[in-house]
């Protein structure tokens, strides 16, 4: 004989009766000890048999409908006899504390607002119908109806129009909440669309901006503004994510993406994109990673993005002068050698925040500032999206300030480490022991600058002056030391230090060598600094400084012909080149696509449909396929579907969802049909290698 099923507890105690059981439970409790002094002290005329008998039948019939929900914790039947009971009950007990006058009478007004809440409409229309009949027998056997016929009317007239009025109000609840869920179906419908009508021409300019990227490797001024031009694409679509990010978790629809990203380079896509506003408004922009950090790490790459975006984007905002400080540190305390422990400190010189006003701070559309004469446009939404974001991955945000003072905002997550990176031994070993001078005014610029150079291991010397930086070097020259390297960075004024620079190159070591000298400066003086020629400047690096760039920029000079060390050992090609199917409607998505993985070494096929996609693998293996979601003919998860039905049992080909739309019921909706894996548009070519080696390993 087949065994009954029986629920577990974690299931029987998210269901609505638990909470009833319990509180049924502990109403007995307090209504025997009620009883039971009320007695001893001759309140209620009640032998000790009658309270024991009534006693042990209403805890025992409590546990027993307790237990049954372990069989079926949703069924009706019991539900009406529990009702029944609770009812039952409290006439009996009325009857033995005082009839129509006994204050168990007010339990019937309990138990419409528990059933008629709980249950629904039926059940409340069934409790009234109950009570009306049990509460006349009490009525009839108190003699109530001949003695207090005006009392008795009027208690049945509480008891009927009570419900009546909660029946109006429980209708109205259910109305309300029918509209609140179609709303909610219609943001999600609304969300969805939106999702994959913004984010398939965002993936076609970024795929596009990787690939124009990828044809000026000689040209370094088009490698710059091509990368500004694909940084800003990226902040573009984490701008525009803010808006869906809120809609989702209003929804409770967040999720996270997890994949290999390289953090250095995710902090400074941010800040090639945010550094023309500061250029723009005369701030000095500041940032300092530590080097000490991993070079890749396993998270939500955008996510962090954005949370930078807003909040070092509302530090240039609210800035009119002074500087902006982003650093990126780890944090020592309860760090694991699998995990690093992040900390960032964004901080300003700007208007600061008032006290009142940092309570509201991280509600949505609250900004800094209302004033017209700050830079305060945007949403409002910034902060809000970044607190949850931040909670969301598991971390702490806060912040400090002061009117006039500027503020300090800062962000703690933990991150899994997929590759140490320590890419210290990329320069040291070229650079080390090479004399530079260095003449920054900005005092936490240069504290940048000289932790960077001291990290590549060069012997620094700070000058304050024009005057004192030529006469340090004519010394050094005088006593036969050489003058390697100067870095030079703009003044206050932010002009560029043409005269000092014709000073500098005048000045010879006794090995006939000049000194190389980098100029530090936004983007925007790039241009001017290039039109003068190399007799100025061997060298200009954009602020704020990255440091990677900063020790590539310096071997190039002081060490041209050793190849700098690559730290991106999981970007490599895989030695084993695979067959993969692209099933993609979008042309130029497509040929993003076959762009990147191309150039990792692997072999594709296009389809346009998702009926070319079945023929396709009919026809010939593959080891790979990216199945679009949306496609004409037939679509991602019909063509999916209808594959694994006739795919042989010894095969298994890893189908991963390519798609636009990036809601959790999108993400559901793929692993039903037999999809393998997601990757939500637009695309870059870490998280394709990095897919490609989740399933094919070699």
């Amino acid at each position: 004989m087949e065994l009954m099923k029986l629920y577990p507890f974690s299931i029987v105690k998210q269901g609505k009766e638990f909470y009833s059981a319990m509180v049924r439970l502990t109403l007995g409790l307090f209504l025997s000890v009620y009883i039971w002094l009320g007695t001893a002290r001759g309140e209620f005329d009640i032998s000790h048999i009658t309270f024991v008998n009534f006693a042990v039948f209403y805890f025992s019939t409590t546990i027993l409908l307790a237990l049954d929900l372990f069989r079926n914790p949703e069924s009706h039947f019991r539900r009406y006899l529990t009702l029944l009971f609770d009812i039952s009950c409290t006439s009996y007990a009325a009857m033995l504390t005082g009839g129509v006058g006994s204050e168990f009478i007010l339990i019937y007004i309990w138990l419409y607002i528990a059933y008629g809440t709980r249950y629904g409409l039926s059940y409340l229309l069934t409790a009234v119908i109950f009570v009306i009949l049990q509460y006349n027998f009490v009525l009839y056997l108190d003699n109530a109806w001949t003695e207090n016929l005006l009392s008795s009317s009027a208690q049945i007239f509480v008891l009927v129009t009570m419900p009546l009025y909660l029946y109006s109000m429980i209708k109205r609840l259910h109305k309300a909440k029918q509209a609140a869920e179609q709303a909610t179906l219609a943001k999600s419908n609304f969300l969805a669309t939106m999702s994959h009508e913004i984010r398939t021409p965002m993936s076609s300019i970024i795929g596009t901006a990787h690939l124009l990227q990828n044809t000026c490797q000689n040209n370094k001024e088009q490698q710059e503004y091509t990368r500004a031009l694909l940084d800003a694409s990226k902040s573009l679509h984490a701008l525009i994510d803010d808006i869906l990010d809120f809609s989702k978790i209003e929804a409770n629809k967040l999720e996270l993406n997890s994949s290999t990203f390289d953090l250095h380079h995710t902090v400074n896509e941010v800040l090639a994109v945010l550094s023309p506003n500061a250029e723009y408004h005369n701030l000095d922009f500041i940032v300092y990673i530590d080097p000490e950090l991993p070079a890749y790490v396993v998270g939500d790459s955008q996510r962090i993005r954005q949370i930078l975006f807003n909040l070092v984007g509302n530090a240039i905002k609210f800035t009119e002068k002074g500087e902006v400080l982003l650093k990126v540190s780890k944090l020592a305390e309860g760090s694991e050698p699998d995990q690093v422990h992040l900390r960032f400190d964004i901080i300003d010189s700007g208007i600061g925040i008032s006290e009142a006003l940092q309570n509201k701070i991280f509600e949505s559309f609250t900004q800094a500032s209302s004033s017209p004469s700050h830079r305060s446009g945007g949403t409002g939404l910034g902060t809000t999206i970044s607190k949850q974001l931040v909670e969301f991955m598991g971390g702490k945000i806060g912040l400090r300030s002061s009117p006039g003072k500027g503020s300090h905002f800062w962000f703690t997550i933990t991150l899994p480490i997929k590759e140490a990176g320590n890419i210290r031994e990329r320069y040291k070993q070229r650079l080390k022991g090479k004399n530079t001078d260095i003449m920054i005014d900005n005092d936490s610029n240069f504290d940048v600058v000289r932790r960077y150079c001291e990290y590549f291991g060069l012997s620094i010397t700070r000058y304050h002056s024009d005057k004192e930086l030529l006469a340090g070097m004519e010394l050094a020259s005088q006593q036969h030391k050489t003058c390697d390297l100067v870095i030079l960075s703009d003044n206050a004024s932010h002009k560029l230090p043409i005269k000092l620079a014709s000073q500098i190159a005048r000045i010879q070591c006794p090995s006939g060598q000049r000194a190389k000298k980098v100029f530090l400066g936004y983007l925007g003086q790039r241009a001017r600094a290039q039109e003068l020629g190399n007799d100025y400047f061997d060298a200009y690096v954009t602020k704020p400084i990255n440091f990677e760039r900063l020790g590539d920029t310096l071997i190039e000079l002081l060490s041209p012909d050793i190849k700098p060390v690559s730290k991106d050992k999981l970007n490599k090609p895989m030695d084993t080149s695979l067959k993969i199917l692209i099933a993609e409607d979008e042309d130029i998505n497509a040929m993003v696509l076959n762009s990147f993985l191309h150039d990792a070494g692997h072999k594709t096929t296009r389809v346009e449909d998702g009926v070319q996609a079945v023929e396709a693998l009919n026809k010939e293996p593959f080891d790979l396929v990216f199945m679009d979601m949306r496609m004409p003919e037939m679509n991602g998860l019909e063509a999916t579907r209808l594959w694994r039905q006739q795919e042989p049992e010894n095969l298994h080909v890893p189908i991963i969802a390519l798609t636009a739309n990036a809601t959790i019921d999108d993400r559901k909706a793929c692993m039903e049909t037999g999809m393998d894996d997601f990757i939500s548009k637009p695309i870059t070519p870490e998280q394709l290698l990095d897919i490609i080696r989740k399933y094919h390993n070699p």
